[in-house]
Order: C-alpha cells, then sequence, then structure tokens
C-alpha cells in the first residue's frame, strides 16, 4: 500500500484519493443510547434501580450504582455484549450523557476530583458490580424490578385487560469453558446452560432464571412461576399460561389450576392418545380422500376426549388435532398432535384453543430475537485466589445470572422502544433492524452555552422526526420491594 502520509489511519488501493484521518470533532456512533435511556427513564427503571443494595463504602465511590446498571444496560441495548466494550466507549459523549444521572454539560466535562465520572466506568468495575448484584437479595431486586417494569408498561399501553396470557419455556445457551452449571444437554447435543424464561403476549419479557445445562425442561418451573404470578394477576381478569409438551406434567398442572391458572399446553404423543382418536382420524382422513379440498389449502380437524395418565392427580380436557397433509409434495404422513387445557368449553371452544396455542410462537420469536440481538455473554468463572477463605456461593453462577437478568432490561427497553414507534413504520421492526434505522447513528456532539446539541447523519433523519411524539407514556413507580 506504500507509506501512509502524516496523520493517515487508512489508505485504500483500489481508490487513491481516500484518505481516513481522526476526526477533530466530538462525534459518536451511537446517538440513540439518548433514545433508550429516555425509554428507560420513562419507563421507571433508573428509580427502580435505587432498589439494588450497594455494599461498597459511599464516601469513596466514584460511579453510583444507578449508573453502573444503566452503563451495562446500555452498552447491552446498543449491541456491546462485553464488558470490555466498556473501555473502547469510555469517551464516547452519547453514552457519557446516556448513563450519567448528572444535567446539563457535566456528563461531557472533565473530571474535576478523583471522585468525580470521567466517561464509562472500567471493565473492572463493571464486574465488580455484577458480583455485587449476584447476591441473593439484589438477584431477588433485578427479578422483581424485571417483571414489575414490564407489567406497569403493559397497563400503560393496554390498560386492564379481561383476559391476558403469558408463555414460559427454556432453551439453550452454549458454553464454551469451565462455568459453573455448565453440563452436556443431551436434547440440544450440545455443553450448555438451560435457562427459564418467561414472557407476557404483548413481548414483554416477565423473568429469566438461568439453571445447569442438564436439567429437565420442567426442574424449578413452579419456583419461578410463583413470584410472577403476583405480577401477571394485575394485567387482567383472567389469566392464561401456554406452555410446551416438556412442561405438562400432572403435579405443575393441578399446581397451576389451584392457583387459578388456566392453561394450555401441548402433549408428548403416546400409544394411549393413539388409541382414543384412531377410530375419529381415520374417519376424518376417508372423509378428506373422498373429498379433496377444492382449492389445495390444507384442511384441519379437532376431537375432544378426557384423559388422566396413570401419574396424574386430576382428568385434563384434551384437543387432538389432526392437520392434512400435501402428500404430491412428499409428506408422507397426516400430523396428530394433542392439547391439553383446563378451560371449560363455554370459555374456549377446540377451535379457541388451538388458535391460542398457535400464537405461542411469537413467544418463540422473542426468545429468538433476544438470543441473537441482546446475545448476553455467561461467562463468569470460579477463580479463587490462593489463601482464601472458601465461599459458600460458587462464584459465577450467579454473576451469569445477572448477566441474563440485564440482558432481560435491554431487551425490554428496545421491545418498548419498537412497539411505540410501530405505527410510523412501514413494516414491524425487529430489534435489529431498530438498531441499524436509529439507535447505530452517527452524529456530531457540540457543547455551547451549557447546552449540548446532537446532530445526526441526516440518512437517519426521517425516523428521528418521529421520536418525540412516540415515545412511552411515563410509567409511575411502584412501591415497596420484592425481599
Amino acid at each position: 500500500m506504500g507509506e501512509q502520509q502524516q496523520g493517515t489511519l487508512f489508505r485504500p488501493d483500489f481508490n487513491r484519493a481516500v484518505r481516513v484521518q481522526a476526526s477533530s470533532s466530538v462525534v459518536t456512533g451511537d446517538a440513540g443510547a439518548l433514545v433508550v435511556r429516555e425509554v428507560a427513564d420513562r419507563l421507571g427503571y433508573a428509580a427502580a434501580f435505587a432498589r439494588v443494595l450497594d455494599h461498597r463504602a459511599q464516601h469513596l465511590v466514584t460511579h453510583p450504582l444507578v449508573e453502573l446498571v444503566m452503563t451495562r444496560v446500555m452498552l447491552l441495548a446498543q449491541g456491546w455484549r462485553d464488558q470490555d466494550d466498556a473501555d473502547l466507549l469510555r469517551h464516547d459523549p452519547a453514552f457519557r450523557l446516556a448513563v450519567s444521572t448528572r444535567r446539563g454539560t457535566a456528563p461531557l466535562e472533565q473530571a474535576e476530583t478523583a471522585l468525580t465520572p470521567d466517561g464509562l466506568a472500567s471493565q473492572p468495575t463493571l464486574s465488580r458490580m455484577q458480583a455485587m448484584l449476584g447476591s441473593a437479595f439484589n438477584r431477588r431486586q433485578l427479578a422483581h424490578v424485571l417483571a414489575d417494569r414490564a407489567c406497569a408498561r403493559n397497563l400503560s399501553v393496554h390498560g386492564f385487560r379481561d383476559e391476558v396470557t403469558f408463555d414460559v419455556d427454556s432453551y439453550a445457551i452454549e458454553a464454551h469453558g469451565s462455568q459453573v452449571g455448565a453440563a452436556y444437554n443431551g436434547h440440544y447435543r450440545t455443553t450448555c446452560f438451560h435457562p427459564l424464561v418467561a414472557y407476557t403476549d404483548t413481548g414483554d419479557m416477565l423473568g429469566v432464571r438461568l439453571r445447569p445445562g442438564n436439567v429437565h425442561t420442567a426442574d424449578d418451573v413452579r419456583s419461578f412461576l410463583t413470584p410472577l404470578l403476583g405480577h401477571v394477576r394485575t394485567l387482567g381478569r383472567k389469566v392464561w399460561l401456554r406452555m410446551d409438551c416438556g412442561y405438562a406434567n400432572g403435579k405443575l398442572l393441578a399446581w397451576l389450576e389451584e392457583r387459578n391458572v388456566t392453561f394450555i399446553t401441548r402433549l408428548r404423543t403416546n400409544p394411549v392418545l393413539q388409541r382414543e382418536a384412531s377410530a375419529w382420524s381415520k374417519r376424518t382422513l376417508e372423509a378428506w380422500r373422498r373429498a379433496p379440498s377444492l382449492d389445495g389449502t390444507r384442511r384441519e380437524a379437532t376431537y375432544e376426549l378426557w384423559y388422566r395418565p396413570r401419574k396424574w392427580t386430576r382428568v385434563v380436557r384434551i384437543v387432538a388435532v389432526l392437520v392434512e397433509r400435501d402428500h404430491a409434495h412428499g409428506e408422507l404422513f397426516h400430523h396428530l398432535f394433542f392439547l391439553a387445557s383446563n378451560a371449560a368449553r363455554p370459555e374456549a371452544t377446540s377451535t379457541d384453543l388451538l388458535a391460542r396455542y398457535r400464537q405461542r410462537g411469537e413467544a418463540e420469536q422473542h426468545i429468538g430475537e433476544f438470543l441473537r440481538d441482546v446475545a448476553p455473554t455467561v461467562s463468569s468463572v470460579s477463580r479463587s485466589r490462593e489463601g482464601s477463605v472458601a465461599r459458600k456461593r460458587p462464584t459465577g453462577a450467579a454473576e451469569n445470572e445477572v448477566s441474563l437478568l440485564l440482558a432481560g432490561f435491554a431487551y425490554n427497553l428496545l421491545h418498548a422502544l419498537r412497539c411505540s414507534l410501530d405505527p410510523e413504520s412501514d413494516e414491524r421492526l425487529s430489534t435489529r433492524r431498530l438498531r441499524e434505522r436509529l439507535l447505530r447513528t452517527a452524529a456530531t456532539v457540540t457543547r455551547h452555552a451549557r447546552q449540548v446539541t446532537v446532530r445526526v447523519n441526516p440518512a437517519h433523519v426521517p425516523l428521528w422526526s418521529v421520536i418525540q411524539r412516540h415515545l412511552p407514556t411515563p410509567v409511575a413507580a411502584t412501591e415497596g420491594s420484592a425481599a
């Protein structure tokens, strides 16, 4: 490429007229962090984070705990998933403004004392913050705030509804080290963690809990759901819970019915259910064979029965669903599956139950976005120092759960923002598309007469022009704590 001219960082061979140099202006590539912070304040996040217990000697604190938590959440929302990124973005003006609790131009000014924040907190400081949040008390507080703020946003947007549905599911996070809890999972065929997660039917994350990789799908689900049910009941008169077949066991279903929760779950196909539905399925298939679909659309039929496996204590309502397959395109067998519910027939017909269960796909899409776009890292490992006293709590396990909880806050902020912008968008924005079109906006930042002016890239102006009038309505903070 030849020698570079002084001050030139990069000069491509394909066009020698191009030179890349360091800018003398104050610039940022993450101007959208200001919008995310505004959404966080409107949803009451900063006030809610004040419930977390700060174990540090306060007279030696440089970065308030709220700033540290907001820094981690803002970085995750913007797509910076590693704590090391805080060092790279330490003096980014948009982040300095977005995470600070100080007003005016103070976040951009040079620190006057050793205890005045000068840019973002360093990676070691964020690591110590995450270890502090790993205490049992603080994790309960974070879990409470996550569910509380999600429900508060729901009430502000949708009001108190007649019916509200939420989903519980699990997924795998592949592990690449010797983290506490990482274990081989035969279903996913990888060494991983196996967290539980819950979402409302409006797409807000209610909770997430880290579990070892080798636990069964339904392990700890009752203790996970217990605090969430109190939050969900504030959203509607009737509560529905959707689950996959891995959660369909008699103890859990009886536990839900005792708590007046209407469940709908898929059941694993077994010989008993197939035998009970065989006569109906044969009649239906014969009728379809005699009268083919005129327009080529796939037909489906439902059939109801009552069923109680040997180890269950209650009889449940079963809906058998038969879906027609296209044999001309190599689909050899018709699709037969079973749903179970405690909903009475006057409350929901077979068709209603099937339609409600199929909406579960939206929750799976939200989980996919959470894993793909927020992509929380769970990399904390046990590192015992020579001569140190052994800890009762394994180092790393709780810190990794904190990573998931903070990522949940980041996801809910992105979801709240994209929902508020949907009326002005020609398409349903994914979290990735939201970052591309709004959050990762380049801008210059100037200070003058105690004012800060952020001038964004003209290509992003159309979406920025509608932000002010479409941000979420401010939500009042909830009193009390989870402890």
